[in-house]
């Protein structure tokens, strides 16, 4: 058997190596909403700052 057969005949992964993966609890419309609502909040106070650390060293070289 060569190389790509054996390959071909292996089985495909599942994505259960460690077991069963377990299935996390919905939110509930409350949740999403009030989770929402905080994301709306932190993004309001947020601007590009142009002159960040990172962005002086790049220009600088």
């Amino acid at each position: 058997m060569s190389p790509p057969e054996r390959l071909y005949a292996e089985e495909w992964p599942d994505g259960t190596f460690a077991g069963p993966r377990t299935r996390q609890p919905s939110w509930t419309p409350e949740e999403q909403a009030q989770h929402r609502a905080d994301l709306e909040n932190a993004l309001d106070d947020w601007a590009w700052d142009e002159e960040t650390r990172r962005l002086a060293r790049y220009r600088a070289a």
